[in-house]
This record gives C-alpha cells, structure tokens and sequence, in this order.
C-alpha cells in the first residue's frame, strides 16, 4: 500500500481517492491508514474521508464506489483501488462518465492480476509476489514436516510498482 500511494504522491494531483474492502475492520483500518499517512507525508496534504469508500473484491463495486466519488466537488484526480478488481471497475465508471484516464483521472490498483496489462487504459498496479509467498510457506511447512528447525521467523518479500498508462504522468 505504501509503494502504491509513494507513486500517487509524485503524481501531484489532488484530490486523492481510496476504494477500500469493506466493512471496515482492524486490518483495512491499518492498510487505509497506511495509505493516507503516507500520502500526508509525501504532499503535506490529507486524504479527506469523503474520498474513501469502501467495496468488496469485484468490479461491480468498484464501480459503484466510483460513480460515487464522481458525484463529490472537486472529483477525484486520482483513485486507488484496493484491488485490481474495484480499480477496473472504477475504471469503467470513468469512462461511463465520459472522462479520460490518466488525464482526467488516474488509477492505480493492487495485486497485478493477469488482466492488469491486458485491459484499455493498462492498469498502473502492485505486483504483489504471491508465487514467491506459496513459494515461501511451502518451504517452511516442508521444512518444519522434515523436522528442521525453522531458520528464520519472518520471511519479507517485496512488492514491486508497476507503472502502466492509468496513471503516467
């Protein structure tokens, strides 16, 4: 979440909207919050809580949850979705609406899911390294089966940015 609203930040455009899960609970809550301090901290400026909505993990309510945000005055300059799959569906609110991506809005989403380069405008996204996680537990659980100790208690793999055409500069 944070490299995701690093990448907003440097956009420069305001203001910033956030599509998270909804309801809302301790783990959204700390995902959310991460976002919007690190967008404070990066342009000084706070994500307002009428540019949060909340969705689940399908385009239709990232759909919705836009065409919302669409209604707010200023609109959102920019969005980021939670998951790929409510940024696609704001993407399409967007472009229902007539407006034009990056242009007009920009949009980033999270997980890299395989549509991501595939779709018009290519979604800007975090590639989270989710074959490297199995990868990683498997290991683990392999190793603790076998009955060798457990070498390290967390394992830390990085997400990686992946900057497509919603949201070039």
């Amino acid at each position: 979440v944070r490299i995701a609203a690093e990448h907003i930040a440097s956009l420069e455009r305001y203001p910033v909207a956030c599509i998270c899960f909804g309801p809302a609970n301790p783990y959204i809550d700390k995902r959310l919050q991460r976002f919007c301090d690190t967008i404070e901290q990066r342009t000084g400026r706070a994500v307002e809580q009428r540019y949060i909505r909340y969705g689940q993990f399908e385009p239709e309510s990232g759909y919705v949850a836009m065409k919302s945000l669409l209604e707010e005055t200023p609109r959102p300059a920019v969005v980021f979705g939670m998951n790929d799959m409510m940024a696609l569906g704001a993407i399409r609110a967007i472009l229902d609406a007539g407006l034009t991506i990056p242009d007009e809005i920009a949009v980033v989403g999270y997980d890299d899911m395989r549509f991501a380069e595939y779709i018009n405008p290519t979604l800007t996204t975090v590639r989270a390294p989710e074959v490297e996680v199995g990868s990683a537990a498997g290991q683990v659980l392999m190793n603790l089966i076998n009955g060798q100790p457990m070498s390290e208690r967390q394992v830390r793999l990085l997400p990686q940015l992946i900057v497509r055409a919603s949201s070039r500069k």
